[in-house]
């Protein structure tokens, strides 16, 4: 009884620190966890077939196969009471589970013989003795393994570990039983053995090997476990006590009355032996529903099993077995297990569910409900031949239950049982299955039911009944420590679900039952709806009311659940039609009662679950349960809406087409079962006292301060409020409550329209579905189905919200519930548009139902926004006596709601739907910005934060990060000043409006101005360039006369006048001169645009006070360019569509509407920046800066030209010369900086030229494409929205993982960023050439275009944002807009290179358009990296230059700079890696093809290939070490290599009548030569360049990053090399393989001058002699020295190779024992290179037997082995930042645990190879299915690979390094050698059979390197 510790010690713990959950796990458990998992294997796969093997082998039927099957699963749960005894007792817990496993293995092995028919012994005799002796090794083992792991931990120092490891443990156990419920039915049904149909033999038999191997497992970790001390048959001992026990109370329950029954027993058993009996007891009364739980799970292996024989199990390309469908248990527990420790748990405990029997009793409803589901399956069975994958929601819920109960049972029993009794404690746990299983046998033995689905729903009636049960247990159970958290908070929220479920399920109905069923039109039908909803909110004042002034809140609920009740039951009745009640009059009656429950339910169950939390101490807890409450209001709303139109439609009763009574009657039991619930919690509510009428006073304080006059006195100030003439009677605390109420309830006059809009989704967006498409293939939607979404969408996007959403927008300062509900409702009015766009179309096209998940999902975010935070708000603003009072007034807006949409539709305003949607999005609108000017004048209540809960906090918070932004405080929260919001909006605007603009403008001038393409893209980049081009005036004008405000306010009223006169020209009807006027307003609209762009981004930035602000200025920039690109993203994606999918004023477009919406989104852009007006700071226009430049520049000029004419002394710059008395030092200093910057400007226009053709060129490429997607055509002025889409999602990407690669390499600087900016859009242009040069031979889909508007993308990412920041922080003070002008300036000047060029037309041929543009930025970037290479930054101030300083201090070690030499060998590694994966692509099917080779002698060709390339390794590195050195080792080879591929080139050119195979052998040998020598080289070269220890973490990046660059080279070669050899044709061939070849020797050649032009930073190691060699003697010199000594019989030394020491020294020695340890471990590793290399030979032949169609292109067989690279390269930093960490956690850091688990990774990906084979052999199926074997190799060769090379290079000696990365190679070289001669010798006839060969000698390969790396040392004792 002293075991004390608590769960929630143990929850609190977890939470804050999870990285030790299994950091110090115990050495033994490893061990036991490998013997469950095998345990599981077999039990799981015996499980799975064991119930057909009954029906089909041995002839017995479901229900006796059932029965059998539930007979062994009890008497094995049974024989663990056993187990658990003899453990205890005799054998100990290690020998019994050891032994018991071989027991096991044994009874498998008989039933496997048994079953061999050609031995011909009796089957049933045979099956029924294997089956008693693995029963009893079964049971043996399940009690007492548990029980043998959870002793190794020791308690209470290791509570958090244990309490993880049963999570641990059931992930093992479910591993297991996913592989042996997948591979048993497989090996049972597909193999065929003996001369039989299928192989139950070859089943049972894998599971015998299984068994006897976890036996082996188990006894070699006997060293590691705990020692065991027997304590005696603890069991007898119990029992003994127990009988004792009620024997005394018998005899002396009168005499000697005592506390406890048990107590009686004290005298003959002792006090301990008692109470360790009363802990065992009140355990095992715990027990006693859960049985029944066992019953239902399982089914899953005999009724669930004959279920879905009954279904159709094809999926295409694979048949699923019944007994296959049991492995979604195991499969969807693997998934489960970590959702669960990581989110649901989390999310449970702020419910206050925490303790083991809270997470049961949701176990056992979650069976329940999957009997539900099972038996509505079973309906559809009765009715139709459904697909078995119906079956997958019952096996999720149920997972989702087992994980609850089975996980926490155990925990449950091992912590609460004695010391001594855990085994026996554990061992109930499997007695429960036992019994579980027992009342199977006896329900499925007496037949009781004839239907399934009445047996299915019978189980889950018992389910819920039992759940009850255990719950009334629970709550009386005690343990040790109580729980803190409020225990009344589940049945609120429970009640809260039912409450829900009810409410929405009747919302779901009622239209359509209006509708339908009373026959009311539609529009009487939405009115009543409305009112219903109306009513629904409007009487919770009244609920509130009656609660808190005479009922109180707990008999409210409980009352008005009965009365909700009483109203389902009377419209369930009047709906029977058999019964004849009026049907209207009765309907109305019980919805009017449903009603009034409502009224008291909704108000008052917020306000009840609010009173439970103690505050402030509880404030974060409250926060959590609103969001908490809400998730359990759409979880019972989404099951509402599933179920309630199911019943309505899909069942028939009372000989009726629907069921509207079942439908009703179902809130009916609900409601029910919610009073029930509520009563069970009565003991653990906080019951409010009554305070009386709380809302009466409240109304008679305000009457009596309206009517009593104002009495004017001496003290009397106009401040005084007209409430306090009420303090003389109501008293001075009601008066400032009423104030408060007041003003909260002010906040709420502009919700009712929100709700407004919301509530129409069961309303009018039901009628919108109802005129679309709800077939979805293989379901049909039904209408009042769709609102389902809104809950769906709700819970989904809860922790969404929670996580990531609400942590962003307080970056944003939007953290107060006011400014939440602000944006909530932006979402609302947008999500009605969305439905106005739907609107139209359905007008057009019968459109599928899921063109509304839309307008849903923005709703949703709108709803999440304003719900919680209104309901928050509420109740924390609230006084404590009216918290009800206002969540009624909360839900009075509702009401409200309702009532405008029962008005609006009433007097039905509109005709058109459409323009009823857009009128409400508009007034909604309008109305948010109401709201948003009361929140900026509410003050919150004036209380503490802990006073007024999370809210307060929040506010209290943001306001003092407002004042941080306007006094420059620099507060760790610090964000943006409020001037800054308004700036945003006003870009966003102004972005959405020219974003618009420009994307249709090409288009408009071609088609309404009728102009050619040629004149179009003149006159578009006409506009372009006036557009930058005037930046530059519109900075001179605000910076030097009318400052930045008023210019942006003018400038966008003119943009505002602009859009407006093109969009009125626009109209054909006005036949307006189109042409002048329009070019006039564009060039309106241009200068208003060009004038804005440079002044908004300083405007911005003036807002910051800097240095202080310095780090939000940065921020600033990135969310402003965010911001930029999402008003583009939005104007790319709709104006477009008005313009060419809506139709008006009897034209075939509707330009009038596109520029239309842009004019009116500009006005309100104009209101936006003016409303900020009092935010702003303003700078103050000064001086003409930039003519005084001008002036400057000229004065210095003139003096310069003098100064050759008259001798004035020479001057350190030619600006010096400028007149010193005219222009003073500064200007000077400003002027030179002015010129530094700008020249580097000059490569810019180029840069500008190329991106500017988007909205151009790319545009028209894209008009001569395909852009159907089936759905949708895509229109060719929609593509550039990619482009936005592109960077608003890679922003983030690069902020939080590309910079900061970047940075390790040394690019930093914003313009070492740029230009990478200008390296990227020139491979865009080299992409668009690619795709133009296609797109003329045949017509190609618009998504090939996707490839260049990414890499466009990207470059705007590097040099946007590098170059805005870069201009603003190096921009003299009274310049920064000028010079931004400047960099708009450069676009200019982009635009008029493409005018000129465009113009000429001096270029024919877009194609070699294209190749010129990315040769100008090959050029151009050249010439920026020289002038940015010159540039000096201006130095900081002292203190930036201070904060710096810290900065860099603060850093560690790892931050010192990557060597600049790196930069060269990564190009180098780039184009080398480039040839030889496109070789490795190539050459495979280049000897298949062209010399006509079988497979087999292809595939042997091409290992010997690989064989001698990585042989020749050891060579190449023994040259470098030697004599030569790796540079010049890497550049002779590199020119081996080129010749070898121009021999290749030159023999394929048939004209020339070479002869092909000899040219290909003399072509291979000099490749093959430098194939694989100069990695090692270039490994070893590239690892010189670091100085160590100082840079080992960059040497270590270095690896990581050359593997990117390896795998980015290989993506390259292997997509373009294949598509040159084979797309190509060339040389009158149907092929191309010179050009591919000729391909190859360009880029080395190309390699070879990028690695000279580093040639003098390199870090070159001389060479040191052949330490290889020396290496080799001194091995055979000890070997000799060790024979001798044992002839000779002298003294033995430490180490063999101490024999040589006294020839060789004792340094060559050491050094030679450290390469012989290696070496040992590299013994393994051929065979994982044996492997891995098949992909390029076995897999590519594979593939060929494939389907590559993926509709725009067909997949070549020999470019699938391109998706290793690009899997290789995406699982790099997956591996960096989630897998590493992960596998950190449980104690696997070293290289060699790396390469261990990369080992086993590739056993999987050769299994899943093998599977494959199998199915192909079969059926057709497509390339795709390749890609799980892929993703498992590279992420295996993305462990071993790294760990390999850093591994070797770190251990070798100094002079060995080369040698040691040759011999990785070397291993590569035998993989090859292997799989040459196994495909040689043809052993196989199977290619599967081949796959499974070496999966499991892989395996067995992978267990001994494991055992070589548990004993390796390391040296110095570092392992990473």
């Amino acid at each position: 009884m002293s075991r004390t510790y608590s769960y929630e010690m143990v929850d609190e713990s977890i939470t804050k620190s999870k990285v030790n959950l299994i950091s110090q796990i115990p050495k033994a458990v490893p061990f036991i966890l490998c013997s469950i998992f095998f345990e599981r294997f077999t039990s799981g796969g015996i499980a799975a077939s064991l119930a057909l093997f009954f029906n089909k082998k041995l002839g017995f039927d479901p229900n006796i196969s059932t029965a059998l099957f539930h007979t062994y699963e009890c008497l094995a749960m049974s024989l663990t009471i056993v187990g658990a005894i003899v453990a205890d007792n005799w054998f100990g817990l290690f020998r019994t589970v050891a032994s018991m496993s071989m027991v096991y293995g044994v009874g498998i092995t008989l039933l496997s013989i048994g079953n061999v028919e050609p031995l011909g012994l009796s089957l049933p005799v045979m099956t029924l003795i294997g089956m008693l002796i693995l029963t009893v090794g079964h049971g043996f083992i399940k009690s007492n393994s548990n029980t043998f792991a959870a002793n190794q931990y020791k308690l209470p120092e290791q509570a958090q570990q244990f309490s993880f490891y049963f999570s641990l443990q059931y992930f093992c156990m479910k591993s297991g039983s996913i592989i042996g419920r997948f591979i048993t039915p497989v090996v049972r049904s597909d193999v065929k053995c003996f001369g039989m149909n299928d192989c139950f033999p070859l089943a049972f038999g894998v599971h015998a090997i299984s068994m006897f191997l976890s036996s082996i497992i188990l006894i070699i970790g006997k060293r590691y476990y705990a020692k065991e001390i027997l304590k005696g048959n603890m069991f007898v001992r119990v029992c003994a006590c127990i009988t004792n026990a009620i024997k005394e109370k018998l005899k002396q329950r009168d005499a000697d009355p005592k506390d406890h029954w048990l107590d009686y027993a004290e005298d003959k058993h002792g006090v301990k032996l008692v109470n360790d009996t009363k802990m065992a007891f009140n355990v095992m009364l715990m027990f006693v529903p859960v049985p029944v739980f066992w019953t239902l799970i399982m089914q899953q292996g005999s009724r669930w099993v004959f279920q879905a024989t009954r279904m159709n199990g094809d999926i295409g390309f694979y048949t699923i077995k019944p007994d296959q469908m049991i492995v979604f248990n195991s499969i969807f527990s693997l998934l489960l297990v970590p959702v669960f420790e990581r989110i649901f748990y989390p999310l449970m405990a702020k419910f206050g569910i925490k303790t083991p029997l809270q997470k049961m009793a949701c176990g056992l409803f979650c069976a329940a409900a999957s009997f539900v589901i099972a038996a509505l399956v079973e309906i559809q069975i009765n009715r139709n031949f459904i697909h078995i994958l119906w079956l997958v929601p019952q096996y999720f819920v149920m997972v989702m239950g087992e994980i609850m109960l089975l996980i926490q049972s155990l925990n449950f029993a091992y912590n609460e049982a004695p010391s001594n009794m855990k085994s026996v404690m554990l061992s109930c746990v499997y007695l429960c299955m036992a019994v579980g299983n027992a009342f199977m046998i006896i329900i499925s033995g007496t037949r009781i039911f004839e239907s399934q689905t009445v047996e299915f729903l019978f189980f889950s009636g018992i389910m819920l009944l039992d759940m009850i049960f255990f719950i009334l247990l629970a709550v009386k159970y005690k343990y040790v420590e109580l729980l803190r958290t409020p225990r009344s908070v589940p049945f609120i929220l429970c009640n809260i679900f039912l409450e829900r479920f009810s409410s929405a399920g009747v919302t779901a109905l009622l239209a359509l039952f209006l509708n339908r069923k009373l026959n009311f039109d539609q529009n009487a039908s939405t009115a009543l709806y409305h009112t219903y909803d109306f009513l629904n909110y409007f009487l919770t004042i009244f609920g509130a009311i009656v609660a808190e002034s005479w009922l109180g809140l707990f008999k409210t609920l409980s009352l008005m659940n009965f009365v909700y009740a009483f109203g389902s039951a009377i419209v369930s009745l009047s709906g029977i039609e058999s019964i004849g009640l009026p049907l209207k009059s009765f309907s109305i009656i019980g919805l009017l009662t449903i009603l009034i429950a409502a009224g008291g339910l909704k108000s008052n169950l917020n306000a009840f679950g609010g009173n439970q939390f103690k505050l402030p101490e509880q404030a974060t807890q409250l926060g959590t349960f609103f969001s908490l409450q809400y998730f359990s209001l759409k979880c019972g709303a989404s099951l509402a809406r599933i179920t309630f139109p199911i019943l309505r439609e899909d069942v028939k009763c009372f000989q009726m087409t629907d069921c509207y009574p079942l439908a009703f009657a179902l809130p009916c039991f609900a409601m029910l079962l919610a009073f029930i619930i509520l009563i069970c919690g009565k003991r653990s509510y906080i019951k409010e006292s009554d305070n009386g009428s709380m809302f009466v006073k409240v109304i008679g304080c305000v009457f009596t301060g309206i009517k009593q006059k104002p009495q004017k006195t001496e003290i009397s100030t106009d401040d005084d409020h007209w409430l306090d003439r009420s303090v003389e009677k109501y008293g001075t605390k009601l008066v400032m409550e009423t104030k408060i109420v007041l003003n909260v309830l002010v906040m709420f006059i502009p919700l009712p329209l929100f709700w407004a809009l919301h509530s129409q989704q069961g309303s009018r967006w039901v009628f919108q579905a109802a005129k679309m498409n709800g077939d979805i293939g293989f379901y049909t939607i039904k209408p009042d189905q769709m609102i389902l979404f809104n809950s769906l969408l709700g819970v989904l996007m809860i922790p969404v919200f929670e996580y990531l959403f609400y942590p962003l927008m307080s970056r944003f300062g939007i953290n107060t519930p006011l400014r939440k509900i602000v944006l909530g409702g932006m979402f609302a009015s947008f999500s009605f548009v969305v439905a106005a766009v739907v609107e139209i179309q359905i007008e057009t096209n019968f459109i599928n139902i899921l063109w509304m998940l839309p307008q849903y999902l923005v709703m949703v975010m709108g709803e999440i926004l304003v719900y919680t935070s209104v309901l928050n708000f509420s109740y924390t603003e609230a006084p404590a006596n009216m918290k009800s009072v206002m969540m009624s007034f909360m839900m009075l807006t509702v009401a409200g709601g309702s009532l405008i949409v029962i008005v609006i539709s009433g007097i039905a305003f509109f005709d058109s739907q459409i323009y009823e949607y857009l009128f409400f999005a508009g007034v909604l609108f309008l109305d948010i910005i109401l709201f948003a000017f009361l929140a900026t004048r509410y003050k919150y209540v004036n209380q503490t934060p802990q006073e007024n809960g999370i809210v307060c906090e929040m506010s209290q918070k943001s306001d003092v990060v407002l004042e941080s932004g306007k006094n420059g405080e620099n507060l760790p929260g610090a964000k943006f000043p409020k001037s800054t919001y308004f700036i945003l909006i006003n870009i966003f605007f102004e972005r959405v409006s020219s974003g618009g603009l420009f994307a249709i403008m090409a288009i408009f001038i071609n088609e309404k101005l009728k102009f050619d393409s040629s004149i179009s893209t003149a006159l578009f980049h006409v506009n372009e360039f006036t557009l930058y081009f005037f930046t530059i005036i519109g900075a001179i004008v605000a910076e030097s006369w009318l400052g930045l405000y008023r210019m942006i306010a003018w400038m966008s009223f003119m943009f505002t006048c602009g859009t407006c006169v093109i969009a009125i020209v626009s109209i054909d009807s006005l036949q307006l001169p189109i042409k002048s006027l329009s070019l006039t307003a564009l060039l309106l609209v241009v200068l208003a645009s060009g004038a804005n762009k440079s002044n908004q981004n300083v405007f911005g930035g003036n807002q910051f006070k800097l240095p202080e602000e310095q780090k939000q200025l940065d921020a600033y920039f990135s969310i402003q360019y965010f911001v930029m690109k999402c008003g583009m993203l939005v104007g790319q994606i709709s104006v477009p569509i008005l313009r060419n999918d809506v139709k008006c004023l009897g034209m075939n477009d509707c330009y009038p509407l596109a520029f239309g919406t842009s004019s009116v989104l500009m006005f309100i852009s104009f209101l936006v920046i003016c409303f900020g007006k009092s935010f702003y700071v303003h700078v103050p226009p000064r001086k003409n800066m930039f003519l005084r430049v001008c002036s400057c520049i000229l004065n210095a000029t003139k003096h310069k030209l003098s100064s050759f004419r008259i001798s004035i002394p020479p001057k350190d710059h030619w600006l010096d010369y400028a007149e010193e008395e005219k222009y003073d030092a500064k200007l000077v200093s400003d002027t030179k900086l002015v010129l530094s910057v700008l020249t580097l400007f000059l490569p810019l226009p180029i840069f500008w030229s190329l991106y500017s053709q988007l909205n151009s060129n790319f545009v028209f490429q894209a008009s001569q494409m395909d852009g159907n997607l089936m759905w949708y055509t895509l229109k060719p002025d929609q593509m550039i929205t990619l482009t936005t889409i592109f960077i608003i999602i890679l922003i983030p990407v690069f902020d939080q993982l590309v910079y900061p690669l970047l940075a390790k390499i040394s690019i930093k600087t914003p313009l070492q960023k740029m230009t990478c900016g200008f390296i990227c859009v020139g491979l865009s242009f080299i992409v668009a050439a690619m795709i133009e040069w296609k797109l003329q031979q045949g017509k190609l889909h618009m998504l090939w275009l996707i490839p260049q508007y990414l890499l466009t993308s990207m470059a705007e990412i590097f040099l946007w944002v590098a170059n805005i920041s870069f201009v603003y922080t190096q921009a003299p003070d009274n310049m920064k807009s000028v010079m931004t002008a400047f960099v708009y300036l450069t676009i200019a000047g982009g635009d008029l290179i493409i005018i000129t060029i465009s113009g000429s037309n001096f270029i024919k041929s877009q194609f070699y358009e294209f190749l010129f543009y990315a040769m100008l930025m090959f050029i151009n970037t050249m010439l920026f990296i020289v002038l940015s290479r010159r540039y000096r930054f201006v130095e900081k101030n002292e203190e930036v230059q201070k904060a710096d300083a810290e900065e860099i201090k603060s850093d560690e070690m790892s931050e010192i700079k990557s060597p600049v030499a790196v930069r060269f060998i990564f190009c180098f590694l780039l184009l080398e890696r480039f040839c030889s994966g496109g070789m490795t692509a190539l050459l495979a099917l280049y000897l298949y093809l062209k010399l006509n080779l079988d497979t087999s002698i292809a595939t042997s060709v091409f290992h010997i290939h690989e064989f001698l390339a990585y042989s020749f390794t050891i060579l190449a590195a023994i040259a470098a070490d030697s004599w030569i050195g790796h540079f010049k080792t890497i550049l002779y080879l590199s020119f081996f290599y080129t010749f070898g591929s121009l021999t290749l080139a030159l023999g394929n050119i048939e004209p020339l009548n070479l002869s092909i195979a000899l040219f290909t052998i003399i072509g291979l040998a000099p490749m093959v030569l430098g194939a694989g020598s100069i990695r090692i080289s270039l490994n070893v070269l590239g690892a010189n360049q670091y100085k160590l220890p100082e840079q080992a973490s960059q040497l270590s990046f270095y690896f990581t990053l050359q593997y990117v660059f390896i795998k980015t080279g290989s993506i390259l070669g292997r997509l373009i090399l294949p598509i040159l050899g084979k797309d190509v044709k060339c040389f009158e061939m149907d092929d191309c393989y010179p050009l591919s070849f000729g391909a190859v020797a360009v880029a080395m050649l190309t390699g070879v001058i990028c690695l000279l032009c580093g040639n003098g930073r390199y870090v070159k190691q001389p060479p040191e002699g052949n330490m290889m060699i020396e290496a080799s003697k001194c091995i055979g010199t000890a070997i000799i020295g060790k024979f001798k000594s044992k002839i000779s019989k002298l003294p033995s030394k430490n180490h063999w190779l101490d024999y040589a020491e006294e020839k060789f020294g004792s340094k060559v020695v050491a050094e030679t024992k450290i390469v012989v340890n290696i070496l040992i471990l590299y013994i393994p590793l051929p065979i994982y290179w044996a492997i891995y290399v098949q992909q390029a030979s076995r897999w590519v032949f594979q593939a060929t037997r494939m389907d590559g169609n993926i509709g725009f292109y067909t997949i070549n067989a020999d470019q699938m082995i391109v998706f290793n690279s690009l899997l290789g390269v995406l699982m790099v930093p997956v591996c960096d930042y989630i897998l590493y960490p992960l596998l950190a956690k449980v104690k696997l850091k070293t290289y060699l645990q790396k390469m261990t688990v990369g080992g086993f990774i590739a056993v999987a990906a050769f299994a899943v190879s093998a599977f494959m084979e199998i199915i192909i052999e079969k059926n057709f199926i497509h390339i795709l299915w390749l890609l799980p074997q892929y993703l498992l190799l590279a992420l295996s060769e993305n462990f071993l690979y790294i760990a390999n090379v850093s591994f070797a290079y770190s251990e070798a000696p100094q002079n060995m390094k080369s040698v040691m990365q040759a011999f990785i190679f070397l291993t590569i070289a035998f993989g090859n050698l292997i799989v040459a001669l196994i495909s040689g010798t043809k052993i196989f006839e199977s290619p599967a059979l081949e796959l499974f060969f070496f999966s499991g000698t892989l395996f067995v390969n992978q267990i001994i390197f494991g055992i070589l790396a548990y004993k390796y040392k390391y040296v110095n004792g570092k392992s990473t």
